[in-house]
């Protein structure tokens, strides 16, 4: 189904399930007895945790507080989910610590034990966002004008620093098909100075898209490829 409605979750939702895939690809194929491999890997997970706690604040700080002063009651188990993701969070990097000051000989175990964790953390994850985009979307719209959703995304974006908002786009974008990359950016356009929508199509979309998508998107925007 297209989404008519600004949709606050789709593009995001997008990115993290995308991002969370990669990363725990690389946890399963990681070799935990290899130093070097064993800082990447807890390098790019500890990356995505922080991506993922920040996606919970600014939930938490605007799309829940513009919520609950409409519909009294509405985020309680949003919240709460929120709250498990944080203790999981918690547990993950204790889990890391443990990795980290184990002699080698223990941290394949070790390392077995944190791609599990991590793969209940991602169910539960993916289970949340499926929620809120059944669920709570229709509820916003039913609640606030596209006008009023897109203000509430725009304070999101005004208070996130510009290399996360690029890392972000960097996954969003490529996470995306072709007419929907296209509605996005256009969307992203209109609320951008040319300069920095420059910037997200040379930086965050062309090095991650294949020829034929980096094509069929510069064409789109009378862009020479």
């Amino acid at each position: 189904m297209i989404m008519h409605r600004h949709d606050l979750y789709g593009p995001i939702h997008k990115a993290l399930r995308a991002a969370m895939g990669r990363t725990l690809v690389k946890l399963g194929s990681a070799d935990f007895s290899d130093a070097l491999e064993t800082a990447r890997v807890l390098a790019a997970l500890r990356a995505q945790l922080a991506t993922g706690a920040s996606h919970l604040r600014h939930e938490d700080e605007h799309i829940h507080t513009a919520l609950e002063a409409r519909c009294p009651g509405a985020s309680g188990r949003l919240e709460a989910d929120h709250h498990h993701h944080e203790q999981a969070f918690a547990e993950l990097e204790a889990l890391m610590l443990e990795i980290e000051a184990a002699p080698s000989a223990e941290r394949a175990s070790l390392g077995r034990e944190l791609y599990l964790r991590y793969s209940e953390f991602v169910a539960a994850d993916l289970a949340h966002m499926v929620e809120e985009e059944r669920a709570i979307l229709p509820l916003l719209h039913s609640l606030f004008s596209d006008a009023e959703l897109m203000a509430i995304e725009g304070a999101i974006v005004a208070s996130t620093p510009p290399a996360d908002t690029m890392a972000i786009m960097s996954d969003i974008i490529p996470a995306m098909y072709r007419s929907e990359r296209v509605r996005f950016l256009s969307f992203v356009q209109h609320g951008a100075p040319p300069e920095a929508f420059t910037g997200i199509l040379q930086h965050a979309a062309k090095p991650n898209l294949s020829g034929p998508d980096w094509v069929h998107l510069a064409a789109s925007f009378e862009m020479a490829p």
